[in-house]
């Protein structure tokens, strides 16, 4: 699943869709993070989907936006590279910690808020932000969103969305526009009447 120039040392997110993982590269030590396809094969899906948020990704420059590295293609595998400045999935630093205060809360709210915002002012729509996708670096506490496969931009002809697919843990927080059946003629639509995670 991974190009071979890459050492993976440990994984880090696990779904049906993608693997992140931290390692290194071993030409110059230097340590990332690589996202690659998960265990549920979509064939070609994969690529497309994967090179599409390298595009959005290397498009943007804002803080708590993950900047790629590189993409990566070989031998019908691909992965895209992050630099590794020690974000790691909220949910792994502290599984037995007691409950966030309300001011520990309330400035992790604000810092995903602030990154949602700048994501509106560059007219893009994440479409899948879950605690999964949450990371934060224990040393700065910065957070930075990752996720970004379904994401859509404002350029729809070079990023325009993919169908997200029936996977048990994808649809779960998925915007309703991503998960409803197409318009009525009537003009009022179900997807919000009848989410289709709703059904699964």
């Amino acid at each position: 699943m991974l190009p071979t120039a890459y050492e993976v040392r440990e994984e880090l997110i696990r779904t049906p869709s993608f693997i992140l993982s931290c390692g290194i590269r071993p030409n110059d030590q230097r340590p990332v993070l690589l996202k690659y396809p998960g265990a549920t094969p979509f064939g070609a899906y994969d690529q497309v989907r994967s090179e599409r948020e390298y595009r959005i990704l290397d498009s943007l420059s804002c803080p708590g936006i993950p900047k790629p590295i590189e993409f990566v293609r070989r031998k019908g595998q691909c992965c895209i590279v992050f630099e590794d400045r020690g974000q790691r999935p909220l949910s792994r630093q502290t599984p037995n910690a007691p409950a966030l205060s309300l001011t520990q809360f309330l400035d992790l709210a604000i810092s995903l808020c602030t990154i949602v915002s700048e994501l509106d002012h560059r007219d893009v729509v994440h479409h899948q932000i879950q605690p999964l996708h949450i990371l934060q670096c224990a040393q700065s506490g910065e957070l930075t969103l990752f996720g970004f496969e379904f994401a859509t931009a404002a350029n729809r002809e070079s990023f325009a969305g993919p169908a997200i697919p029936s996977v048990p843990g994808l649809l779960a927080y998925a915007s309703p526009e991503l998960t409803g059946p197409d318009e009525p003629a009537s003009g009022l639509s179900n997807r919000f009447l009848f989410p289709r995670h709703n059904l699964l």
